[in-house]
């Protein structure tokens, strides 16, 4: 009898562990519906299998209730009959699992090969937009190369006109000269061609800066790499007022009046529309003629520090005073030969010192002083640097103040 109870524990505790484990397992309706009237059968009275009857602690059955058929038929199956179902539950159970498992796995593979296409199909769409940028710019790379070769026949043809065009006014200029030949004489003639390709060569185009005055604003100008020097004063106006002489020096001992008469008196003498009209504190500038006349202290500076080539230097053209310009530690005490110093960016020489060089401007607007700039041999450093201004009566005379040239283009 206790071989007997100790057998139906253990086969009551296994078949309640299987149908905990049964529990866990995701069942349709009749299967559980199933499980729960087995767990209502003596299969889970222990004092069933010992006793072969139920046990107290569990009512009898009302004999006037309505019996299903289902559930007489589970109370007709025996307890080796419950558990084999219990097991086929289990494997039907299990075989559904790996259903679903194979149709996860099934979907999972569909999804890769979606995704692979979608690479696939995205691979191919940036391969497409490459080619067509490559396209795109193999065809604006073809327009730009239409235009250069449309530009450079365009300037190849400007450039055949300009030619065409030089060789008429040669023709003219031949022309003039034969006049001229026959009104003022050979000799006359070879200096002035002598006069203006010597001249011509000691000028250099500054550019870059839009100047303005008097309502006319202009890009560029020339302006003379030396200061007006003793032998062009005396070949244009007859004498020389200098008091230090010296063919190759600045002329000196020059007004800022006598400045303009000179420039007009050479634009004349070289055939060009004079710069300047009027006199007195009535004296006009046409910025538009193509004669000579003194720079705007904007011009002047703006030359001073290179142009704009510049480099910051404090002096015209470097920042020891000694390279560049003639002062009072080094001048002797008189002025010095032009162009012996080193010039400054744009190949000017002596704007730093040697003389004042007059400019166009007044240099305020209460008086009728006119400005000059650079300082000179008898000044110390600080006056000859390129943002010093100096001022003087237009009247004045002085062996400190002379002029450089400039013309508008």
């Amino acid at each position: 009898m206790r071989m007997l109870e100790k057998d139906s524990d253990k086969r009551y505790s296994t078949l309640k562990a299987v149908l905990a484990e049964l529990r866990q397992f995701d069942l349709s309706d009749p299967e559980r519906t199933i499980m729960e009237d087995y767990e209502k059968t003596v299969a889970f009275d222990p004092t069933i299998l010992t006793q072969g009857t139920r046990s107290a602690s569990e009512p009898m059955p009302d004999p006037s209730s309505s019996v299903s058929r289902k559930e007489k038929k589970l109370k007709e199956m025996t307890w080796e009959e419950r558990q084999q179902r219990a097991k086929q539950l289990e494997e039907e159970h299990r075989e559904k699992v790996r259903l679903e498992k194979e149709e996860r796995q099934r979907r999972i593979k569909e999804e890769k090969q979606k995704a692979e296409e979608e690479r696939k199909r995205r691979e191919e769409e940036k391969q497409r937009r490459e080619e067509e940028r490559i396209r795109k710019e193999a065809e604006e790379q073809a327009e730009r190369e239409r235009i250069r070769a449309e530009e450079r026949r365009l300037k190849d043809e400007e450039e055949a006109k300009k030619k065409k065009l030089k060789l008429r006014i040669v023709m003219g200029v031949a022309s003039i000269i034969v006049f001229i030949l026959a009104y003022i004489g050979v000799k006359e003639l070879l200096y002035i061609i002598k006069y203006n390709f010597e001249l011509s060569k000691e000028f250099v185009l500054v550019e870059g800066k839009k100047f303005e005055h008097d309502g006319k604003s202009w890009t560029k100008f020339e302006v003379a790499k030396i200061e007006a020097t003793q032998e062009l004063w005396e070949s244009v106006m007859g004498s020389n007022p200098s008091n230090f002489k010296g063919s190759k020096k600045p002329v000196e001992e020059v007004s800022w009046y006598d400045a303009v008469e000179f420039c007009n008196k050479l634009s004349e003498k070289e055939g060009l529309q004079k710069a300047y009209s009027g006199s007195g504190d009535n004296i006009k500038c046409d910025f538009s003629a193509n004669g000579y006349r003194l720079p705007t202290e904007a011009e002047w500076e703006y030359a001073a520090r290179g142009g704009n080539q510049s480099k910051g230097y404090e002096y015209s053209g470097s920042s020891d005073l000694d390279d560049v310009g003639w002062y009072y530690d080094n001048s002797g005490r008189e002025t010095k030969e032009v162009g012996r110093k080193q010039p400054n960016e744009l190949g000017l020489y002596d704007m730093s010192g040697n003389v004042w060089e007059w400019c166009w401007d007044i240099y305020s607007d209460s008086g009728s002083n006119r400005v000059k700039r650079g300082g000179s041999w008898l000044d110390y450093a600080d006056d000859c640097r390129v943002a010093d201004r100096g001022n003087d009566d237009p009247d004045s005379r002085g062996d400190i103040n002379g002029f450089r040239l400039v013309r508008t283009r």
